[in-house]
């Protein structure tokens, strides 16, 4: 995909994101994109999702902080925006909680949850 096939708003996006990513920081917000782009903060989640289906960027959510965060991969570049501290990536984290899930025995037969077959992890 070249940059000629990008609206104006995903090619300033694009670039922000790059440029965040070869300095080192963490990835900029959509309301920060917006205000540096003067554009709507929905039109930028849009635009951000854009790329992403394009294949030009890869979007890792997690939280930092109690905070919302994201790590963005410029593909081409092969280059990401740093990891905010604390960030816990979502895939991560339902990761952990599906290894809970299924390490809870049950407590009729004592068999994990995902291999009871008694009826009683209902």
């Amino acid at each position: 995909m070249s940059m000629a096939e990008l609206t104006p708003l995903q090619a300033g996006i694009y670039e922000i994101l790059r440029r965040a990513a070869h300095c080192g920081n963490v990835c900029p917000g959509n309301a920060s994109i917006a205000d540096e782009l003067s554009a709507q903060t929905s039109s930028v989640h849009s635009a951000c999702n854009s790329l992403m289906r394009k294949g030009l960027i890869q979007i890792e959510y997690g939280m930092a902080r109690k905070n919302l965060e994201r790590i963005i991969t410029a593909i081409g570049d092969s280059v990401s925006t740093a990891t905010p501290e604390g960030f816990v990536s979502k895939r991560d984290k339902l990761a952990k909680s599906n290894m809970s899930q299924s390490s809870t025995p049950c407590f009729r037969c004592g068999s994990r949850m995902d291999a009871c077959q008694c009826g009683g992890r209902s």
